[in-house]
């Protein structure tokens, strides 16, 4: 009995050091870069390219991170559209890899719900059109204002 005891308190000792380190037992670790594949695995030594990385289809799923390899991300249409979606309380975080120097060349649209981005440096190159582009279709300046003043949710 008392063995028996012994390894029930150990058990619950290691499960609580899991929890007090902040093991994360579901998520997974993807990797992009900027000569990457979209039919490679998402591994660090076969990295995807972003384009197709922030799209739905691949295995990502809330709480895991993309992490982006250092370099500067482009693509023909000069527009990165994040259109991946985790959980209120498991997002999809999508960072640079350490302390790698990440650019990324072109707009990025977040058409997802809990999705951090952080760590990134975002610019433009591409010359200034003549005209002013109009929105999104599938946003508005209030779905981007409504939630910094304390709507939406």
């Amino acid at each position: 009995m008392r063995a028996r005891l012994h390894r029930v308190y150990g058990l619950l000792a290691a499960l609580l050091a899991l929890i007090a380190t902040g093991y994360q037992p579901c998520a997974n670790d993807w990797f992009v870069s900027p000569d990457g594949k979209s039919t490679n695995e998402g591994t660090i030594a076969n990295p995807w390219d972003l384009a197709s990385a922030i799209l739905p289809g691949k295995s990502v799923k809330p709480d895991d991170t993309i992490w982006l390899r250092a370099g500067t991300y482009r693509n023909a249409r000069s527009e990165f559209a994040i259109r991946l979606s985790g959980e209120p309380n498991q997002p999809v975080t999508i960072r640079s890899y350490r302390a790698e120097r990440v650019t990324i060349d072109g707009a990025v649209n977040v058409d997802a719900n809990d999705v951090w981005v952080w760590g990134l440096e975002v610019m433009i190159s591409a010359p200034r059109p003549d005209k002013p582009l109009p929105p999104s279709p599938t946003s508005t300046l209030r779905d981007f204002f409504w939630p910094l003043f304390g709507g939406g949710g």
